[in-house]
């Protein structure tokens, strides 16, 4: 019976073509036993807060977090979803006008949506009033977490459409709201990969199929990994916490095998205010290249100043912080063609290949004026 398929979602990854996932009945029913981990007491699991809660889903039940957020947990759990309008564009608006009507407790969206009600004092204050907001699917802005740390349960949700969501106990050390400490029975396993990063391992247990999906999606597994990259950080009560730093397929590799994760660099230049994502590439050239793209550029009245502003309030200090072999010029970081957004999944994951490929003219023409300064200098 646990095996039995009950569901299918196709799946569409930032580096790949759609994929489909079938989901079985022991996938759906992990939730179910979350009762059994009262044996930690008392340790607070992450996802407490939604018990019993009426919340927003800003996620399409499409997506595994939407389909388990919607269906899963109102079984399991006694969560009561209210869904968006079919439809409807998401804006601050819409979503004020729903959660004054029904009632609403806590959140549960893309991490862009809480960006853009936070730059909002009307957005801001329904955001401190939730009793929780959970993201999924990408970081959120470091600047709007610590502002909403103080003032509301933050819970950062991380996973796949195979496993489902990974279970993590809660810190009560608000500085370290994006951070993970999985529960054992979850199977977590961390790998060290250099430069202080550890890559997510999943192992199986005896007790892994009650909390674990994936091996219920892929029956015949033993151990996986999860291409998650995560640095260990010590809370201010002693508990060892994991933060997501990225993924594996992030790894650029320049042209004298230099190497360096991509979304190292990329968060550390969205934590600006004025920038929504930065995408980093420069696989197989002797330098990277940046490409930044603003929240609104039409409120950017010089571009060259803006990004000579980045460059020396970040890039300059990631320059110094990594390795000599690794340091961006000035000439290799330009801004998004307004001609060109950059495209993205549901989950507002960039579509780093599709973009790479829409923006090919730009990035050679970047690497060309570099070639040239290199050759007058």
């Amino acid at each position: 019976m646990w095996y039995q398929q009950s569901g299918l979602l196709l799946i569409r990854r930032a580096t790949g073509l759609p994929k489909p996932i079938y989901l079985r009945n022991g996938w759906m029913s992990t939730l179910d036993w979350t009762p059994a981990l009262s044996r930690h007491h008392p340790r607070k699991l992450s996802y407490r807060h939604m018990v019993n809660t009426v919340s927003l889903t800003a996620c399409p039940p499409q997506w595994a977090a939407g389909f388990a957020f919607s269906l899963n947990a109102a079984a399991f759990v006694g969560l009561t979803t209210v869904m968006l309008p079919p439809g409807a564009t998401v804006n601050p608006e819409l979503i004020i006008q729903i959660c004054k009507r029904t009632g609403i407790q806590g959140l549960i969206t893309p991490p862009s949506l809480i960006e853009e009600l936070s730059r909002d004092q009307a957005g801001l204050e329904l955001l401190k009033s939730f009793t929780y907001i959970l993201w999924v699917g990408a970081g959120l802005s470091q600047s709007v977490g610590d502002a909403l740390a103080p003032f509301t349960h933050l819970v950062p949700a991380i996973g796949s459409t195979e496993r489902g969501l990974q279970i993590s106990f809660e810190t009560e050390d608000t500085r370290m709201w994006n951070s993970f400490e999985f529960i054992p029975e979850t199977g977590p396993r961390f790998e060290p990969v250099g430069d202080d990063l550890f890559e997510l391992h999943i192992d199986r247990s005896p007790e892994s199929d009650m909390f674990q999906g994936i091996f219920h999606t892929l029956p015949n597994l033993n151990t996986t990994t999860t291409s998650e990259l995560y640095s260990s950080a010590i809370d201010q009560y002693g508990s060892k916490r994991w933060i997501f730093q990225g993924r594996k397929d992030d790894l650029v590799k320049l042209v004298w095998l230099a190497k360096f994760h991509a979304t190292h660099i990329e968060n550390a230049i969205a934590k600006h205010d004025q920038v929504k994502s930065a995408l980093v590439g420069g696989e197989g050239h002797d330098v990277p290249y940046i490409i930044i793209e603003p929240h609104d550029r039409s409120t950017i009245i010089d571009p060259r100043k803006f990004i000579d502003e980045i460059y020396g309030l970040v890039i300059c200090n990631i320059n110094q912080k990594d390795d000599e072999a690794i340091q961006i010029p000035r000439e290799m970081v330009m801004l998004t063609d307004p001609a060109l957004p950059f495209k993205r999944t549901l989950k507002m994951t960039i579509l780093r290949k599709d973009i790479e490929k829409s923006y090919q003219g730009h990035i050679n023409d970047m690497y060309k004026k570099w070639e040239a300064q290199k050759a007058s200098s």
